[in-house]
């Protein structure tokens, strides 16, 4: 909607119609006659035909001229609307100065006639204001009814509102925690499948890789054994087998049945085999036959307690009589 915007005569300012004073210098808009039309049109359109001061057709026909500048004003102006003087101040002030009786007493009758038209317009102006606010309030009152009436309405509304939408909620978390029963019944059901086969699968794997396991135990083991036997290749005589360790460092009890030194086997004889023990500076020969057992490996043989760092080459534990 385009609001209707009032210029003051008097000053220029822009105001809002239907605001009947100047926002900027006061002045009344009803005491110009090129505006008074407007108010009383727009008084008449809202049902209020009363005029704002009651005049003959006299006083209606019959202008109001300035004293000062020869302005002719409406007759209920106040104050002239072109040298903007007020008419009640200036014949006081022209009263008071005035020596002429008679002129004195026109002067001030002229000043009553604008204080009792002051005076008039001031009632009617409260009135109108006490009216403008009756008015107001019964507005007032009838938005704040109807404000009333839509704030119940809309509460119905989001009462019935808020009904529907618990039901819908209950029905929907009752359909979810269905569907969430048969889901976790299903999966269950899925997940003891899957356990089955997991174990079925886990045995067969199992069983399978136990199975090559032992196959592979058993090729690396014929393996080793055919490596060492490679390496150390079975004689079929001990005299063959000690020729091949012939001035090499081998391990002997040659002082305890139980102790294991180390010797240099010097030589191996068809019957008899020597050892050369550097310490003591002494040679020993054994009878082949008193040889209990001869322990070879691929690295080398070493002892629980050994001295020497390095392994022997072999290992002869000879047998000790008793005397």
């Amino acid at each position: 909607m385009v609001k209707k915007m009032i210029t003051c005569p008097k000053c220029g300012h822009e105001n809002l119609f239907p605001s009947e004073e100047c926002n900027r210098c006061g002045s009344s808009f009803i005491l110009f006659p090129e505006l008074r039309a407007l108010f009383v049109k727009e008084k008449q359109s809202n049902g209020e035909v009363k005029e704002p001061i009651s005049k003959t057709d006299d006083q209606q026909k019959k202008p109001l001229t300035c004293p000062r500048c020869g302005q002719e004003n409406d007759s209920l102006s106040v104050e002239c609307s072109k040298c903007g003087i007020v008419f009640l101040k200036y014949y006081e002030i022209q009263a008071r100065g005035e020596t002429d009786e008679e002129k004195k007493a026109e002067l001030l009758e002229k000043k009553e006639e604008e204080e009792k038209k002051a005076e008039a317009l001031r009632k009617q102006k409260e009135e109108e204001k006490a009216e403008a606010l009756r008015k107001q309030k019964e507005e007032e009152e009838k938005a704040e009814a109807l404000r009333k009436q839509k704030e119940e309405e809309k509460a119905e509304a989001l009462r019935k509102q808020k009904e529907e939408e618990e039901k819908a909620e209950a029905l929907r978390k009752q359909k979810e925690e269905e569907e969430k029963a048969e889901a976790l019944r299903k999966q269950k059901e899925e997940e003891k499948k899957a356990e089955a086969l997991r174990k079925q699968k886990e045995e067969e794997e199992r069983t399978e890789a136990l199975r090559k396991q032992k196959e592979e135990e058993e090729r690396e083991l014929q393996k080793r054994i055919e490596d060492i036997t490679n390496v150390l290749k079975p004689k079929p005589k001990i005299k063959d087998l000690l020729k091949k360790y012939e001035g090499q460092t081998i391990g002997i009890n040659y002082d305890s049945p139980t102790e294991i030194k180390g010797a240099n086997l010097v030589k191996v004889g068809d019957d008899l085999f020597s050892i050369l023990i550097l310490d003591d500076e002494l040679m020993k020969s054994y009878p082949l036959k008193n040889i209990m057992s001869i322990i070879e490996g691929v690295n080398g043989v070493s002892t629980k307690n050994m001295e020497e760092k390095s392994p022997f080459s072999i290992i002869i534990q000879v047998y000790h009589p008793v005397f």
